[in-house]
């Protein structure tokens, strides 16, 4: 995990925006989107390679 954002901006009363960047997962990354997408709304899941030096 790389880092975690949090916001309060444009939420709707009682909720937050979490931002999550998380960098080398596992191939199968359906496991983990359909884990979070059972507990949270995934307003979207972008995949791309980044390194990190």
């Amino acid at each position: 995990m790389v880092s975690i954002f949090t916001s309060f901006d444009l939420a709707h009363k009682g909720y937050r925006r979490v931002f999550i960047r998380v960098v080398n997962l596992s191939p199968d990354t359906n496991t983990l989107k359909q884990e979070l997408g059972a507990k949270f709304k995934l307003l979207y899941v972008k995949e791309n390679s980044l390194t990190l030096t």
